[in-house]
């Protein structure tokens, strides 16, 4: 290889290394932005009064948004979402099917455990009689790892799933299941353990990561110049 070819290979090489930790700065500083987003949108919507979900269209539920509803809660028929933790502690997340007079509104109840190094079912305790839920509006992912074997395996009630999958949450019930969750807030008397937070990475880590990565930028782009002068002194 010729030294003119040489240089323009060894430039493409080193933009292309600087280019890439560049991007990877802006898509952590993005995501910094997007974290910071939702905790101040739950932070405003939370000073609210819930709303009753049966004045409100579905399209119009946005997330975090205050609610309440009234049914029956279907105490048998529980779901269990697994591998959820609370202080290095292994449990699962409680949803209970919420009757009302046409459909139904799975409620996040929220976490129990299970006994030390075993997959135990956790006891929750009934809920009897016609409620009211207090809570907020939870849309699942529509995409996620779904454990098949974990999903057809389970026959019986309480059922163990690996994610909120609505589709086939359906399938188990003669009533419509809502697309949404509701999960209760402290305001509701029969909330669980909270282990949920809406943000698991919080924007200021974010920010330390894109710093991280503009950092080595500056550095690769240092050594890329002194490199290449050196190379061409030689």
């Amino acid at each position: 290889m010729s030294s003119v070819g040489f240089k323009i290979f060894y430039s493409m090489v080193w933009l292309l290394i600087i280019a890439a930790l560049l991007a990877l700065s802006v898509w952590q500083w993005q995501r910094a932005q997007f974290k910071q987003q939702l905790l101040t949108e739950q932070q405003q919507l939370s000073q609210r009064a819930p709303v009753d979900l049966a004045t409100m269209a579905t399209p119009d539920l946005s997330t975090f948004l205050p609610v309440k509803t009234h049914g029956i809660y279907l105490n048998d028929q529980h779901l269990l979402l697994a591998n959820q933790h609370y202080k290095g502690r292994l449990g699962y997340e409680v949803i209970t099917p919420l009757q009302r007079e046409h459909d139904i509104v799975l409620v996040i109840r929220g976490w129990a455990a299970s006994k030390p190094n075993t997959r135990s079912i956790p006891t929750v305790l009934p809920v009897l009689g016609e409620t009211t839920a207090q809570g907020m509006v939870y849309w699942p992912p529509t995409k996620g790892l779904r454990l098949r074997q974990a999903i057809e395996e389970n026959k019986h009630w309480p059922r163990i799933i690996s994610r909120v999958d609505i589709a086939q949450i359906q399938t188990w019930f003669d009533r419509p299941i809502q697309p949404y969750l509701v999960r209760l807030t402290e305001a509701d008397p029969h909330r669980l353990i909270q282990a949920w937070i809406p943000v698991q990475t919080s924007p200021h880590r974010h920010l330390g990561y894109a710093l991280q990565w503009f950092g080595l930028a500056i550095v690769a782009m240092i050594a890329a110049i002194v490199i290449y002068r050196k190379r061409g002194s030689v």
